[in-house]
């Protein structure tokens, strides 16, 4: 019992310095311990970098990057690609529609003349110049991870089951692009510690972490 009062004793600071520092990982010496562990396994020598690398090569083909003047083919193509996160079908047509502005907003968002928190919110968040429904973290965090894989980390449904099972904490409140560019700042310096050579690396330990708890 007294082991238990002061770990939630820790776990109540750690989450008032989080508040007061953005985003973190709870239990981050576990998580960084166990994305080192991945990274020396078979698992990762085979996935990385041969199918990841080919996919970036898809995606862009696909999208035609960085002009993104794709076309029909290139945008069904994009969003059968389940690598760096599989895409909800159910946006697919209705985003076509509006192919025009959605080539418009992801020229602007890999345009690194504009500063990344002015592009994302131009996206992500309400009233944004470029916000259209079915463009989320999801989508904007494959074609970064694309962009500059060694900066911009993939927010995707395994990657949510992994940091909630690290018990990632963030602050309420905040706007999407927020949310998104303080996951961002954390995964840099979670790239750093594992020893994980790109943002890509760090997608398959989440995809393998989230496996292996199912």
């Amino acid at each position: 019992r007294h082991s238990f009062a002061i770990k939630r004793s820790q776990r109540q600071v750690e989450s008032k310095i989080g508040e007061k520092h953005g985003s973190q990982l709870l239990q981050w010496k576990v998580a960084v311990a166990e994305a080192k562990r991945y990274f020396k396994s078979a698992h990762f020598r085979s996935w990385y970098p041969d199918e990841k690398k080919a996919a970036v090569k898809q995606i862009k083909s696909a999208l035609r990057y960085p002009e993104f003047r794709f076309s029909r083919q290139g945008w069904d193509a994009f969003f059968g690609i389940a690598d760096l996160g599989r895409l909800r079908q159910t946006w697919k047509n209705s985003l076509w529609k509006q192919h025009t502005t959605v080539q418009r907003a992801l020229r602007e968002l890999v345009d690194e003349s504009v500063p990344p928190e002015r592009r994302l919110s131009a996206i992500l968040d309400p009233g944004g110049e470029f916000r259209i429904e079915g463009i989320g973290r999801n989508i904007v965090s494959k074609v970064l991870a694309v962009h500059r894989p060694k900066v911009w980390p993939v927010y995707n449904h395994p990657v949510a089951e992994t940091l909630d099972a690290f018990e990632y904490q963030l602050p309420r409140g905040m706007a999407a692009s927020s949310r998104y560019l303080a996951f961002a700042e954390m995964m840099r310096k979670f790239m750093r510690e594992s020893g994980a050579p790109d943002m890509l690396a760090l997608d398959c330990f989440f995809f393998w972490y989230s496996r292996l708890r199912e």
